[in-house]
């Protein structure tokens, strides 16, 4: 494959050559690097802030750090030229986005299979749900991201039943985040549910609303009739442009918004947009939802006590005896602490605080008897 000047005396490219015929340029391979760059400086700058503070008090400095982390070690792969591979084109394009394969980054979703469970965790605790929520969120995000790499590796139609799938999972999601979670953060006070609903907006914001570049004409895989008539849209765009067969990306024209799942099939899975511009989608994407919803989160969290969220008493040293001065008192302690409704007490979820304090009585006449 004959390489642009450009590309032969960049070093990635000599090292690491191009694979498929719509791949990323020095534009694209220079745009990874930065976001690299800023991935890796909010890595550190998070684990610092975490050794500001106690032991018990860093769960979400580290969790937040994990993802810039590996998102860092993911960036520096597509930075190389590396950790893609090339799959056949379904509709074949002309102009920009020309050739018989497209650059897949399958390790941008080993990063994201990784990195938006620990998000979503984030987000779960701060609501204080209980773990077999969290968990079936997690399951529905693994869900998600592995039907969007197998659709992408996928060069038939096909690849749209797996893109079904990760939007049935997306749509999930969306509904955990939005009722059941909100009203758990509801129920342990009005602050910690104003500071979820800003998260987790935040996150619906990024993840089904974002900016895209427009396109001059429409895409192939978009059937005739009032929804292709819809994307035309005004009557300039019916002009020059739409009068084209090739469908390439005009910088001059402006932004539009897509849903999420849109913006894959833009890329990986109806090869509209080329490589480069994919490179800035994706990378002020994450750049948003990792290190600046990072920051957010941290800031949100040094207004939150961790023990209203039940996670002040997860570590216990073996080597001190639990302090009590009178049988059951330390279950009646954690319900004047953390309030009522659904608590946590030495690590065990209890339904309500009269089953707490029920249990404390039977607790306190069971050593009664055994004394008499």
């Amino acid at each position: 494959m004959d390489l642009h000047p450009l590309d032969k005396r960049y070093n990635v490219f000599s090292e690491n050559p191009k694979g498929a015929d719509e791949n990323i340029t020095v534009r694209g391979s220079k745009l990874y690097w930065a976001i690299f760059a800023i991935m890796m400086f909010s890595t550190i700058c998070f684990i610092v802030w975490a050794y500001t503070k106690p032991r018990l008090e860093r769960p979400f400095h580290y969790i937040t750090a994990s993802i810039t982390m590996v998102a860092s070690v993911a960036y520096f792969t597509m930075a190389s030229n590396l950790g893609g591979t090339p799959i056949g084109i379904e509709f074949i394009r002309s102009g920009v986005v020309a050739g018989l394969t497209r650059q897949i980054f399958y390790v941008r979703y080993i990063d994201w299979v990784i990195t938006t469970p620990l998000l979503l965790m984030e987000l779960g605790l701060t609501a204080g749900l209980p773990w077999n929520n969290i968990l079936w969120i997690l399951l529905l995000d693994e869900v998600m991201i592995i039907t969007g790499l197998v659709g992408a590796l996928v060069r038939s139609s096909y690849k749209w039943g797996y893109f079904a799938f990760g939007c049935a999972a997306l749509l999930l999601i969306g509904w955990e985040i939005i009722l059941p979670s909100s009203g758990n953060a509801r129920f342990i006070g009005a602050d910690v549910h104003k500071h979820y609903i800003m998260l987790g907006m935040y996150l619906i914001v990024l993840w089904y609303v974002f900016s895209s570049p427009h396109l001059t004409s429409p895409p192939s895989f978009l059937p005739s009739g009032p929804f292709l008539e819809m994307w035309k849209g005004k009557k300039a765009r019916r002009k020059e442009a739409m009068s084209a067969k090739s469908s390439y990306v005009d910088p001059s024209y402006p932004t539009h918004r897509f849903l999420y799942p849109i913006a894959w099939g833009l890329c990986e899975g109806g090869n509209v947009i080329s490589s480069d511009s994919e490179a800035i989608f994706y990378g002020i994407l994450d750049v948003l939802a990792k290190p600046v919803y990072g920051v957010i989160l941290l800031i949100v969290h040094e207004k939150i006590q961790l023990d209203r969220l039940g996670l002040g008493d997860t570590i216990v040293n073996p080597s001190q005896p639990l302090l009590r001065s009178g049988p059951g008192e330390e279950y009646h302690a954690e319900v004047g602490r953390m309030g009522e409704g659904v608590e946590r007490v030495h690590g065990m979820n209890f339904r309500t605080a009269s089953s707490m304090r029920s249990a404390a009585a039977k607790e306190n006449g069971m050593d009664g008897h055994s004394s008499a």
